[in-house]
């Protein structure tokens, strides 16, 4: 049986007329097989016999044609013959014992999450037979929003299971029941662990991502589009690979590593050497070099315990004071980042701190007890240019704080050529009287470069603004300060948010940092209330907070508002908000310290605009502005 590629691309047109449904993102060989398929279905050994038969059950045909594409345009588990492979090369010659601690795995599709699933199942399943010590990281990468969206609700047909899905993958998925019988779900736990973002081989750069991958899955359809190449494909992948890397690619699409830093080790598989940078690069081009400032000893054996095991990071400088610091970097000009106390003799790490801003502009984080005495200091060292804060490690919870620690670390690298404070450009213009708008209210999430975004947010607003409740996270024994120190340098009343609390203009609530603040109906108003669901882990949570403002948001009319901040916490709340029509705004990636949360809202589609920290006080106006001109 043959039928022509350009048969394929009429039908494909046929089925966009009729249904009004784009099939154009299905690939020609993918259109191929489904017609192949239903041709022998239906017995015929000729094309032309097929197309008398659609013309004489066209209603009919259409419809199966549709259910067909449905189930098999972007099917689960179709790199079955690369998963193959990947298990005979892990399971096959003791590999497994070379596996680093953990692996990072990223699927690139155009799909609706079928193919970033199928990997991560396969995957899963995999290293829990084989190699349970190793720590799976996975991400995806969306060609569209529509796609992203799709993967994270997660519903799909189930056909697909009956016909794609191996019975031993059947766990992950919860069957409908009655009339929700033709849909499965891929269950919450699977969903929880993937970090998707939207992008796709026509942009120029690939996302932002904060880790390399071991391993890149690349589905057909991702590089089917009009102005991509074999090159572009391959220069973008090397940004987000480390040598070692193995990139997984259909073999069906024709690829020529020539030129770049990829070598074809079999059909559909690269594995990627060095550049020629990292060729002349030293062996220690990659790590992130550290200087320790503490008084402590028992510090010092603790985080040198931290890394001794861990590649990329290396501890060239331990001082025991700010005058040994300075003495140190005098001599010593490659330190990447400084981790430093603040309480130490002869010289304190505030003092140390605003004299190496001065002259080498190091970014710090700085060391902390986490104890209400610091409170303050901590938070002039913030105002000094330190880029965020670290609670001090104990014998007990070193394992604990590693992973945040390191993460700090590589934010704070990152960080070196980002501002991370804002200008002072004055107050807003043009604002008007808002008193008479109580049923407006501002809502604020962040993290990691919150308190300076913050500080300088509210510095530059009116203090007559509808009530602003904010979710920072920070440890509970800080909130009360920073409240505090907003208080005397903002016109803003600002405090830590009580369930007594009446919603007031010019007031500013913020969440304690250990619970998930949360807007409650209070008879004829919205009051404040804490969550003990245990739905939400970790600090205050800013998904909380949007998700509770989501259920009156066809009576009041809020804001919601993302800044800098590590993660992506607040990012599916912000999504439920816009969808309901409440006014978004982003923090944009250059003015962020870390493109976590932001990043996350914007490639879920769901900020209206994305700024500079600097422009979204005029921003919040000019939006309040207009909805007073339209209620005039």
């Amino acid at each position: 049986m043959f039928i022509q590629e350009k048969q394929a691309i009429e039908i494909k047109k046929l089925l966009t007329l009729a249904t009004g449904q784009d099939c154009s993102d299905i690939s020609n060989k993918k259109m191929l097989n489904i017609l192949e398929k239903r041709l022998k279905e239906l017995k015929f050994n000729d094309f032309n016999n097929y197309l008398k038969y659609l013309n004489q059950n066209s209603l009919k045909e259409i419809s199966q044609l549709k259910e067909n594409v449905d189930i098999e345009k972007y099917a689960f588990f179709e790199f079955k013959f690369h998963h193959d492979k990947i298990s005979k090369e892990i399971s096959g010659n003791n590999v497994s014992n070379k596996l680093p601690k953990e692996l990072n795995i990223l699927s690139i599709e155009s799909g609706k999450g079928e193919f970033s699933y199928s990997n991560v199942l396969f995957f899963k399943n995999l290293f829990e037979k084989l190699y349970s010590n190793c720590k799976l990281n996975f991400y995806s990468m969306f060609a569209d929003v529509k796609g992203l969206n799709h993967s994270q609700n997660g519903v799909y047909l189930t056909d697909c299971l009956i016909k794609q899905i191996p019975s031993e993958y059947h766990k992950y998925f919860k069957k409908g029941k009655g009339e929700l019988s033709k849909y499965i779900k891929i269950q919450d736990e699977i969903k929880k662990i993937v970090s998707s973002k939207c992008a796709s081989f026509k942009d120029k750069v690939l996302p932002y991502y904060s880790e390399k991958f071991d391993y890149v899955l690349v589905d057909l359809n991702s590089l089917e589009l009009p102005g991509v190449d074999s090159q572009s494909i391959l220069k973008k992948l090397e940004i987000v690979t480390t040598p070692e890397s193995k990139v997984f690619i259909d073999p069906d699409f024709n690829i020529n590593p020539f030129g770049s830093s990829f070598n074809k080790n079999s059909p559909g598989c690269f594995v990627r050497t060095k550049t020629e940078a990292e060729n002349v690069a030293t062996f220690s081009y990659n790590k992130i070099r550290l200087l320790i400032v503490d008084d402590s000893k028992t510090i010092h054996t603790l985080l040198n315990k931290v890394f001794e095991d861990i590649k990329g990071f290396d501890i060239i400088g331990s001082c025991y004071d700010g005058e040994e610091a300075l003495n140190f970097l005098s001599k010593n000009s490659s330190v990447d980042v400084i981790l430093s106390d603040i309480n130490m003799p002869k010289m304190d790490g505030l003092t140390l701190l605003k004299k190496q801003m001065a002259k080498y502009k190091i970014p710090t984080l700085m060391l902390s007890a986490i104890s209400k005495d610091e409170g303050s200091y901590l938070f002039d060292a913030l105002d000094a240019g330190a880029i965020d804060y670290l609670e001090k490690p104990s014998t007990s919870d070193l394992s604990a704080i590693s992973n945040n620690l390191l993460e700090k670390i590589k934010i704070a690298k990152d960080s070196k050529n980002k501002k991370n404070t804002v200008k002072n450009k004055g107050k807003v213009v043009n604002f008007q009287n808002i008193g008479s708008q109580d049923k407006t209210i501002i809502l604020i999430g962040s993290s990691t470069g919150g308190p300076q975004a913050l500080l300088g947010l509210f510095k530059a607003l009116p203090n007559n603004l509808p009530p602003i409740l904010v979710s920072q996270h920070m440890p509970k024994e800080f909130v009360a300060h920073f409240c505090k120190r907003l208080t005397e340098q903002t016109e803003f009343q600002v405090s830590l948010g009580s369930r007594n609390d009446k919603l007031l203009p010019g007031h500013i609530y913020f969440s304690e940092g250990d619970k998930h603040m949360k807007l409650v109906n209070k008879g004829n108003m919205l009051g404040i209330d804490y969550d003990n669901s245990g739905t939400y882990k970790g600090p205050t949570s800013v998904d909380c907070l949007f998700h509770s403002a989501a259920k009156y948001a066809n009576e009041y009319d809020f804001i919601s508002i993302i800044l800098t901040g590590m993660g992506k916490d607040g990012a599916e709340g912000m999504k439920k908000l816009h969808d309901q029509g409440v006014y978004t705004i982003a923090q944009d990636e250059k003015s962020s310290v870390v493109w976590g949360m932001a990043g996350t809202a914007v490639s879920y589609g769901a900020a209206d605009v994305v700024l500079d920290i600097d422009d979204i006080p005029q921003e919040i106006v000019n939006h309040l502005n207009k909805k007073i001109q339209k209620s005039a």
